[in-house]
This record gives structure tokens, sequence and C-alpha cells, in this order.
């Protein structure tokens, strides 16, 4: 189980994070099959628009039941793209919906999470139109 950091701490590992994401490895596991890739990106970006729409109503309501449905389902997803700094975040987010319920922190992880999926989403486009180029 993940345990709770510093926002200090949290920003360190973001920055130090490998590269979150490899679209050679991922059309490997997709036995080359770059329809079955295009598909499962799709799937994914539309997962994570939906976690974020949950996080924000939960985080309005003050529903910590729903914010830790909400990381649980988005977690898998996360790990089978390799999005290592999207995972920190959720574990965090996680983590804080079920001991500490800080608003201000959770507020705070949830931009950071929308902030780390935008830079992610560029590189995935880039190395999608890079793989298609080839």
């Amino acid at each position: 189980m993940a345990t709770k950091i510093t926002i200090q701490q949290f920003e360190s590992q973001l920055k130090n994070a490998e590269q979150p994401f490899d679209i050679k490895n991922l059309l490997t596991e997709c036995m080359g099959q770059v329809a079955l890739l295009e598909e499962l990106i799709r799937l994914f970006k539309q997962n994570v628009l939906e976690f974020i729409g949950n996080l924000k109503v939960h985080l309005t309501n003050e529903d910590m039941k729903g914010l830790a449905f909400a990381c649980h389902k988005m977690k898998s997803g996360i790990k089978m793209m390799k999005a290592h700094g999207l995972l920190q975040i959720v574990e965090q987010i996680d983590l804080e919906s079920k001991t500490g319920k800080d608003l201000k922190h959770l507020n705070f992880l949830y931009n950071h999470f929308i902030d780390e999926y935008s830079r992610l989403e560029k590189q995935i486009d880039r190395e999608c139109d890079e793989m298609k180029n080839q």
C-alpha cells in the first residue's frame, strides 16, 4: 500500500519518474496490431476523461468512498499503459480518500493528475503520429 508523502516529495518523484509511455512496448503487447493499439489508446483516453469528471464530482460532494472507487477503477488502465506518474497520483488520491481526507491535498492531487495527463496525452499523440509515419 502507498504511504502519504509531502507535496515536495511528490513533485520530486514526478520529475524523476521514468518515461511515462512507450508505444513500442505497448504495440508489442498488442501483438503488433496497430488497430488494437489505437483502440486501447482511445479507450484509455475516454476512461481518463470519465475519471477526471468523477473526481471533480466526488471532490465537490466530499464523497471519499466515491473517490476511492473511482481510483480503484482507474488503476488497472494506468498500469496497463505504464503511466507511472499518473499511477503515483491516483495511489495518493486513493490513500488520502481513505485516511487523511484532506480536501486541500485532494484538490492539489486532482490538479496534478490533470497536468500530468495533459503531458502524457501529448506524448501518446506524438508517438502515435511517429509510428504512423514510419
